[in-house]
């Protein structure tokens, strides 16, 4: 108020040498424009002299109408932020860039899991802004997301190239308020839902009935899955480079019925469809003979159902189910499968039939093949892939361990294929 004060002044001081002047009027000048300020037709007879202050009056009073109405306007020009204001926000190619100018891949690169976090080399990897939540690091490439909680329920997502010591590029935060995801590039495209997924270079928000993908530099892509079918939590696979997404069965809630079907899947002698890899493409569909009976929703606590397909959740400790007292929990799908994107396509790695066998699988061509099986079962598989996309798998097999060093090459071997029953094959 003070500054609209001293321009109206000033305003007036300008107008009172604008408009108080008549002098330069000849008498019947004056008489005729002061009877113009009258109502047409209104009789008035007025002398030179009060002609000229009717006149001067008139004219200071625009003036001082014009003038508060500069000063206010000059005012709430200053006051008022412009709303083209640029935000803090790059553009998606602005985004790319920093992650494509991150150094190349070591030549060694080890990554192992642990239950808060991971080693790259034999060395714990931290982040000084927060604790590492949830990871994925792509073997080929050495590109490496990750989830770091900087405060509670404040998430920071980052990229970086494994190995280098390369500063990590922010490419998101997200918040979790009462049991829901919201998470937003820093690019500006924003996304809700019950889980939050870490991939390969980019993150999934995903909700009951669709899934929204950003990746950096290509934006946000919105999914839409098949009805009965959710996005899994974790995607141990490469998402962006294989086109698929891996999805879970919602539970029926027949436990009575699951329990005598998880009895026979011990030994591969029941067929499940639980889990389902998706092309986000082509929503074409490839089913595993995989139940869904080993995972653990011991994740989570304070949780309360709010639907038959959500249960809203207050804390979440990311890794939790994965692990036991006694190390993996190897009936959890995280460890029971992973695909991969290989010079001969992309790669479905999976224990199938129970326990019993380790399988193969092309998801372009849909042959399939068995790596490993063992009636009384297969005490857990790893499997990595090599620089030059290589794929190899070991697995426990009673008191020995097996290793395939390029399971892609097995699918040439006629004895190890197999055919796809209704089950297997591709929807």
């Amino acid at each position: 108020m003070k500054n609209i004060a001293i321009a109206f002044v000033a305003s007036i001081l300008i107008s009172s040498q604008a408009y108080g002047d008549t002098s330069t009027l000849t008498d019947e000048e004056a008489i005729n424009k002061a009877r113009s300020l009258f109502p047409p037709g209104a009789q008035v007879e007025i002398s030179p002299e009060q002609a000229r202050k009717i006149i001067d009056r008139m004219e200071r009073m625009q003036g001082i109408n014009s003038a508060l109405m500069q000063a206010y306007s000059q005012q709430t020009n200053v006051a008022t932020p412009k709303t083209d204001i640029p935000s803090n926000n790059i553009s998606e190619e602005e985004l790319a860039k920093q992650i494509s100018v991150l150094p190349s891949r070591p030549t060694e690169l080890r990554i192992e899991d642990r239950k808060d976090g991971f080693t790259i080399n034999g060395q714990g990897y931290v982040d000084p802004e927060g604790t590492i939540r949830s990871y994925s690091i792509d073997p080929v490439s050495g590109l490496a997301t990750y989830l770091a909680e900087t405060s509670p329920n404040n998430y920071i997502v980052k990229v970086t190239r494994a190995g280098t010591g390369a500063e990590p590029v922010t490419i998101g935060t997200a918040k979790r308020n009462d049991g829901v995801w919201q998470a937003e590039s820093r690019t500006g495209k924003r996304a809700s839902g019950q889980n939050l997924s870490i991939l390969k270079g980019g993150f999934l928000v995903s909700r009951e009935t669709a899934a929204f993908l950003y990746v950096p530099g290509r934006g946000l892509k919105t999914i839409a899955l098949p009805n009965g079918f959710v996005i899994t939590r974790f995607q141990r696979g490469d998402v962006l480079g294989t086109g698929f997404l891996l999805m879970e069965r919602i539970d029926s809630g027949n436990s009575a019925g699951r329990l005598i079907k998880g009895l026979g899947s011990l030994f591969g002698a029941t067929q499940y469809d639980d889990y389902q890899l998706l092309n986000f493409e082509t929503g074409e569909t490839v089913s595993m003979n995989i139940s869904r009976d080993g995972k653990e929703v011991g994740e989570y606590s304070e949780c309360r159902k709010t639907s038959t397909l959500i249960n809203k959740c207050g804390k979440v400790d990311f890794r939790e189910s994965l692990y036991r007292d006694i190390g993996r929990n190897l009936s959890h799908y995280f460890w029971r499968i992973n695909w991969y994107n290989t010079p001969s396509g992309p790669m479905l790695i999976a224990q199938e039939n129970g326990l019993k066998d380790i399988t193969i699988r092309n998801l372009k061509t849909g042959q399939k093949a068995i790596l490993f099986t063992r009636t009384l079962g297969i005490a857990g598989y790893d499997s990595d892939q090599s620089a030059d996309g290589k794929i190899h798998v070991s697995a426990k097999m009673g008191f020995s361990t097996e290793t395939i060093d390029d399971a892609v090459e097995v699918l040439s071997r006629p004895e190890r294929t197999v055919s796809l029953n209704k089950t297997d094959a591709d929807q």
